[in-house]
């Protein structure tokens, strides 16, 4: 409830020590950043299409909320909560913003929009319980099964394709009205020409 010394009765009273400072979880299928286990979040899309990415959160708690979290967690360590508590509310939060959107947009532009939707998701879920969410990420890129990744791959591929020969197109007309246009201007020249 307090910062800096405090005075109390050992025998009757205990103190839990909450930090209201940034704390930084990552969720990730490395051994090597994180836990030494695979802590990955996979998550499906709209078509059922399984997902996986690593997760970073940084969060704090409202210094006026830790007695109310102690009471309901009665767990004062933060890491632990926030590899139980907090780490189910992301999948859950990830899982819900991830089913609304195709396996293409969650691997192209809209991996922002996932992020912002689970985010707000997260403040509201857990902001009753005295968390602020400060910052999700998605680290590193999205692992998709292969046939899949492959697909998505050859579909912006042909895209592409079909845009460069757009242009394509567009270029050889605009040359095309071009020399129409100076064939026009060197008839109307020689016709001025041949009548003085």
């Amino acid at each position: 409830m307090v910062t800096g010394w405090v005075f109390f009765n050992p025998l009757t009273e205990q103190i839990f020590q909450f930090p209201t400072s940034v704390q930084n979880v990552v969720w990730t299928k490395s051994v090597h950043e994180g836990a030494p286990i695979d802590e990955s979040i996979t998550f499906s899309s709209n078509e059922g299409v399984n997902v996986n990415a690593d997760f970073g959160l940084s969060f704090h708690i409202q210094g006026n909320m830790a007695p109310h979290i102690y009471l309901r967690f009665r767990q004062p360590d933060l890491q632990i909560l926030a590899n139980t508590y907090v780490r189910n509310a992301v999948r859950e939060a990830i899982n819900i913003a991830a089913s609304k959107m195709p396996v293409q947009v969650i691997y192209g532009a809209g991996k922002t929009k996932l992020v912002e939707d689970v985010t707000k998701d997260l403040q509201e879920r857990l902001g009753k319980d005295g968390f602020v969410i400060d910052q999700l990420t998605i680290n590193g890129a999205l692992r998709l099964p292969d046939n899949v990744a492959s697909a998505i791959n050859n579909a912006m591929e042909a895209t592409q394709k079909s845009i460069q020969a757009e242009n394509r197109v567009r270029q050889v007309k605009a040359e095309a009205e071009q020399a129409i246009a100076e064939a026009h201007g060197a008839a109307e020249a020689a016709r001025e020409r041949g009548a003085r």
